[in-house]
């Protein structure tokens, strides 16, 4: 084994370990009130349903809050998306992983890198325009990456990975 494979892989065992060891002291997530919108199972430190973390739109909209205007391939013109930024939910469970799987009430599913946390603000948008999202808009939660490109021919980088009816995260 590579000096740098072996270094990744202790990386990602520390960041795992720390994460289990602090889940200790971590503050409790509390049990949805609400409908469940979304649910996150797989390597993570803070659960409040047996080995998952279940959210409904109050407890997410309690995160802290981020938004951005963006360019989609599926709306016209730009677009003001609001809601939590990925990395600040699976800093909130403490997770950790080598890719975070997504999948939509429609069974599609994407892996997105790790990676994508540290280089782009991705989003899981609430809200569009304001307005609270529906599922028959895309919602109630729609992965969303800044674009800020407005040309019509543009195909977006990220469109496999922007899953809309966002229904699981599993980290892994």
């Amino acid at each position: 084994m590579s000096s740098f494979l072996r270094h990744c892989v202790f990386v990602f065992v520390f960041v795992c370990v720390t994460a289990a060891v602090s889940a200790f002291a971590a503050d409790p997530l509390p049990a949805p009130s609400g409908p469940v919108i979304l649910t996150v199972t797989g390597e993570i430190g803070v659960t409040n349903a047996d080995g998952a973390a279940r959210f409904d739109r109050d407890m997410l909209e309690a995160l802290p809050q981020a938004s951005f205007v963006s360019y989609t391939d599926w709306t016209v013109g730009p677009q003001r998306f609001e809601g939590v930024l990925l990395k600040d939910l699976i800093a909130r469970i403490e997770g950790c992983g080598a890719e975070i799987f997504a999948r939509a009430l429609n069974n599609y599913g994407a892996p997105i890198p790790w990676s994508d946390l540290q280089e782009f603000p991705v989003l899981l948008a609430l809200r569009q325009n304001g307005e609270e999202m529906r599922i028959r808009d895309k919602g109630p939660i729609w992965i969303i990456y800044p674009d800020p490109r407005p040309s019509l021919a543009h195909v977006g980088p990220h469109n496999d990975k922007m899953v809309w009816q966002l229904e699981t995260l599993e980290l892994r």
